[in-house]
């Protein structure tokens, strides 16, 4: 019974260190064969699909870069900029030409990472990296508009390459959606309705009604008070 335990206990051990050598992780997906779309998180329609494959196939055929869009349901608790590391070291590229693009889309943690294999042109690589493709995409993220958020990001990574290549692509699929606005939008009606307010206001009560107003919310004499700098005591 000890000799079996023993065995079972060198079993785990060497596929830990098997593991560990040849850089296996079981929390990253392994990607074979369809270097274009790998959709875990179920996120991409089937014309969005068709789309990204069509681009990713002809930039691949122009320029022998890979553009792999990914969808995941979980980081695993890892950095995203961790995972997609790993990720792309686990797909098929030949190791001696790197030449790939990853877009990596986590909707559960509202995040996403483009990560840029070494043997891509410098010149994409730093334009990538100095833009906000990131971060506008997990805008969309965040709003529950994959779609749009996914074909941003790959429509910016085609811009790129063909800026820099200068191929023919066809004509890009628009956006259907514009990112909205973080900041507080005011309507023109209720802008317009506080002028005719402070008119009549103006003409018929000497201001005294915006008078109340500012003093009931704390902005009148009543309200306020000064301060010298000194602690009271």
């Amino acid at each position: 019974m000890r000799d079996k335990r023993l065995i079972f206990i060198l079993v785990s051990l060497l596929i830990s260190i098997g593991s560990i050598s040849f850089g296996v992780d079981s929390r990253i997906p392994q990607i074979k064969g369809d270097l274009y779309v790998f959709d875990e998180a179920e996120l991409i329609s089937d014309e969005l699909e068709r789309y990204i494959i069509d681009k990713s196939k002809k930039i691949y055929g122009e320029t022998k870069t890979h553009i792999l869009t990914t969808t995941i349901s979980s980081l695993e608790g890892m950095d995203i900029r961790e995972y997609s590391s790993l990720l792309f070291n686990n797909l098929e590229l030949d190791k001696k030409d790197r030449n790939g693009i990853l877009i990596l889309v986590a909707p559960n943690e509202d995040k996403s990472w483009i990560q840029i294999g070494p043997d891509v042109k410098a010149s994409i690589r730093d334009n990538i990296k100095n833009s906000s493709i990131e971060d506008e995409i997990s805008s969309y993220i965040r709003m529950g508009d994959f779609d749009n958020g996914i074909l941003l990001g790959v429509n910016k990574i085609i811009q790129e390459m063909d800026r820099e290549y200068n191929i023919e692509i066809g004509e890009l699929k628009k956006i259907s959606r514009p990112i909205e606005s973080d900041g507080f939008d005011i309507p023109w009606k209720f802008i317009l309705v506080i002028i005719i307010i402070g008119f009549m206001d103006m003409k018929f009560f000497k201001g005294a009604l915006f008078y109340t107003i500012t003093l009931s919310i704390g902005f009148g004499r009543k309200g306020t008070e000064s301060y010298d700098g000194r602690n009271k005591r």
